[in-house]
């Protein structure tokens, strides 16, 4: 059931109820009109019982006072329940929130670095930071990405929260900033966790899209057990969603030539009866026993390879992606996550000591952009020996497109005391630590600088956000003549921190490459000037084949390659 209050003034009040009938109930308090609308031809309740349904809906944002039905709210709060929340098949929980609450959005962003795997979100069409998001009354943690684009947004990352662990969400928009300050400006959402101390309910899943991707399956549990007087309650989610893809073929040209990469895979052209295949990215010159003696930047009309191994490779530039055309990948990333979450109480006294808390961990794969022959990245160096060393004859013959992955993790930690005195007062005193942490990881690329010996899977580094909160809340209702007031006062103590850690070393190493001839196989005048008093006295080619006294090397060649 979804329910949306307002104010005292301004009521308008809607009621949708799942299963068979599905029904909108408009009261106004200032009139006695009532206008209800339906789809069903199943019998609608009476307006009594849907009044009677919303009064016993309990709202505890919004209001310093002990919590509230949902028709005494000052302010207006969207509640969603757990049948809400199930009704929408996909195991993230953003994707929930988007369906079900209006004024919530998030975007798949592919390629967008650390955004493709913690998506930013929007509440009311602010960025993220401005949404406060709370776990059963409780400020959550943040996620581990700073969104370096738009006003660098910095919130909580939702998609580590599992559906089936939640009674409910809470949504307050309208002057929640009046009450939680600048955090909430475009408003506040509140996680009701469940609480159970029997049954179980366990819920699997399977789907795919039309096109033949996306397959996800998804696996979640939840059970009460009881704990003294209390309860504990556990709940469970596994999942898998593979990657989908909706590119277009890719239409930029290798090089010079006018192909695309699709095309070249079927370029083909005969000189001195010879047969050159693929692209036409650079100019190969040929020696008589088909080795390559010399590579010239620019397209010269005839294709670079004397074999078929840019179409033989074509279909592997995306290393392991699973589709069959993965030159550009333009989709949602591969998705591996488990999540797991207890929330637990048990009445002490006059008071309860209660805890929750939650793990997740996920791991996703997308994909950049295609490096195609002739960009500076596949561009040939010379070697030590003079030999050239050219990228597209074994490492990546067809080019490559990177798969950028992230494996998150994220853990919190609540526990705190709460109750109420006989005069009325009510306190809480709890504390909280949450941890969000991403780690990157680059497969099926290179770093260029280190020529032959570059890997091809990278730890480019991690990202952490840690969180430490410790609150003192009181509340005291008041009785001043006729009026009733409520004080509420408190303290709180944060100690926060944020972490880049260092990536491997070849992920950030200036190889000898990164500098035009590290072997000096060629003096210029530019050395022979520098210093007379030293043994280079004339310009010079000292490549194998090229060799040359008073000129310098060809035009062009692999020495003054710099990567």
């Amino acid at each position: 059931m979804t329910v949306s209050t307002c104010s005292a003034d301004e009521s308008i009040l809607a009621a949708k109820s799942t299963g068979h009938r599905s029904g909108c109930v408009l009261l106004w308090r200032s009139i006695a009109a009532v206008l209800l609308c339906t789809g069903a031809a199943a019998e609608e309740p009476r307006t009594a019982d849907l009044a009677e349904i919303v009064d016993e809906v309990v709202v505890s944002i919004g209001t310093r006072h002990a919590p509230r039905t949902a028709t005494d709210s000052v302010v207006p709060v969207d509640v969603f329940d757990a049948e809400d929340l199930a009704s929408v098949q996909s195991s993230d929980m953003l994707d929930v929130l988007d369906t079900v609450v209006p004024s919530f959005y998030v975007a798949r962003h592919p390629i967008a670095d650390g955004a493709s795997f913690m998506r930013p979100t929007n509440l009311r069409g602010l960025d993220s930071h401005h949404a406060l998001v709370l776990v059963d009354g409780k400020r959550r943690h943040r996620g581990a990405v700073l969104r370096l684009g738009s006003f660098g947004p910095h919130g909580v990352d939702i998609g580590g929260l599992p559906s089936i662990a939640f009674a409910g969400v809470e949504v307050l928009r309208d002057g929640a900033a009046a009450q939680y300050g600048s955090d909430a400006i475009a408003g506040v959402l509140n996680f009701k966790l469940r609480e159970a101390s029997s049954g179980f309910d366990v819920r699997a899943r399977y789907g795919g899209y039309s096109a033949g991707d996306g397959e996800e399956g998804t696996l979640e549990a939840t059970a009460g057990l009881p704990l003294g007087d209390g309860f504990l309650t556990l709940s469970a989610q596994l999942s898998n969603a593979e990657a989908t893809s909706r590119s277009e073929p890719y239409d930029l040209p290798v090089a010079g030539s006018g192909l695309t990469p699709l095309a070249s895979t079927r370029n083909s052209r005969v000189v001195d009866g010879v047969t050159y295949y693929g692209p036409d990215a650079l100019t190969y010159v040929y020696g008589a026993d088909g080795t390559v003696v010399q590579i010239l930047p620019g397209s010269d009309g005839v294709p670079d390879d004397r074999d078929t191994r840019f179409a033989d490779n074509y279909a592997s530039v995306g290393g392991s992606s699973p589709f069959a055309s993965p030159v550009q990948i333009w989709g949602q990333p591969r998705r591996e996550q488990a999540m797991l979450v207890l929330n637990a109480g048990l009445p002490v006294g006059e008071a309860e000591l209660y805890g929750f808390a939650s793990y997740a961990t996920r791991e996703q794969q997308s994909g950049f952009f295609y490096r195609r022959p002739g960009v500076a990245q596949l561009l040939p160096v010379r070697l030590a020996d003079g030999s050239i060393y050219d990228p597209r004859e074994r490492l990546y013959p067809a080019g490559f497109t990177p798969q950028f992955s992230g494996l998150v993790d994220d853990y919190a930690l609540h526990a705190g005391l709460r109750g109420e005195r006989a005069s009325g007062l009510r306190y809480d005193a709890s504390l909280t630590y949450g941890k969000s942490r991403i780690r990157y990881r680059l497969e099926n690329t290179l770093n260029p600088s280190l020529g032959p010996q570059t890997p091809t899977r990278f730890r480019p580094g991690s990202l952490a956000n840690d969180e430490l909160a410790l609150n003192l809340d009181f509340a005291q209702p008041l009785t001043i003549g006729r009026r009733l007031l409520n004080l509420a006062f408190g303290l709180e103590y944060r100690n926060e921190g944020y972490a880049v850690g260092e990536g491997g070393s070849a992920s950030y190493a200036i190889g000898p490459f990164a500098r035009r001839d590290p072997f000096n196989l060629e003096v210029t005048q530019a050395e022979v000037d520098a210093d007379p008093n030293d043994a280079l006295t004339m310009v010079e080619c000292r490549i194998p084949g090229l060799r040359t006294v008073g000129e310098p090397c060809p035009a062009g060649d692999p020495i003054n390659n710099a990567l």
